[in-house]
């Protein structure tokens, strides 16, 4: 899907670039996805706990879904 630009990648530097479009500027973009990053790794293991996920699955989930690192690049 093209985000922004040519950018299609689900990176946040693309959604840091995007920002503008939602009448965001980057430190304001840059400072909301610290804070869900932030708020989702205090939660994970209380989430992964209540769905009684087992250690691969919630390792799984964790670094393919929600803590990806492609989308740190």
């Amino acid at each position: 899907m093209l985000i922004t630009g040519e950018a299609r990648m689900s990176r946040l530097d693309t959604c840091i670039a995007a920002a503008m479009h939602f009448l965001l500027d980057a430190a304001a973009a840059e400072d909301l996805i610290a804070r869900q990053i932030e708020t989702l790794r205090a939660a994970w293991p209380q989430v992964t706990a209540e769905a009684n996920l087992n250690a691969v699955d919630e390792r799984l989930l964790g670094t393919r879904l929600f803590f990806n690192p492609f989308i740190f690049l």
